[in-house]
């Protein structure tokens, strides 16, 4: 734990960052790394997180690797693969032995992940906007269509 609290981050212990409504452990003095704090990745043109002791972002190779030859993909939680080589927390449906989606603990076709936002849709979403492929478009704009329904 950080601070004078009897807990760890992940339990509430340490310093919160200070973005409004956040209440996500800082990564630096004030922030989380949604927020812009902790290390950035040295590539020039990005702005993610740098990822474990490296300098660099997932996307720029930072992070833990697949352990399969030739592959140069990220490396799922506490295994040593990519998804597409079997790494990630696998769907609890009986039966099914895709990967799970988000913070469940099923995958899209059952009902994990993000689903997307305009109302009537159950699709999954993608991407920080939270709309399906189906929707995506109406992202970039901000123009949703008439009659289109966006959830909280």
């Amino acid at each position: 734990a950080q601070g004078p609290t009897r807990f760890c981050i992940a339990h509430g212990g340490g310093r919160r960052c200070t973005f409004p409504g956040c209440d996500k452990g800082a990564r630096d003095k004030f922030f989380c790394a949604a927020h812009g704090g902790g290390k950035r990745c040295a590539n020039s043109e990005c702005c993610k997180s740098a990822v474990g002791g490296s300098n660099l972002c997932t996307m720029h190779g930072g992070g833990k690797r697949c352990a399969i030859e030739g592959c140069s993909k990220s490396a799922q939680a506490s295994t040593n693969l990519c998804v597409r080589h079997g790494g990630g927390k696998k769907c609890t449906y009986s039966g099914c032995s895709k990967v799970a989606r988000g913070r469940t603990t099923y995958c899209a076709a059952h009902g994990g992940g993000v689903r997307c936002k305009i109302e009537a849709c159950n699709r999954v979403a993608i991407g920080k906007m939270q709309l399906c492929r189906a929707h995506g478009h109406l992202g970039k704009s901000n123009n949703y269509c008439a009659g289109d329904k966006v959830s909280a």
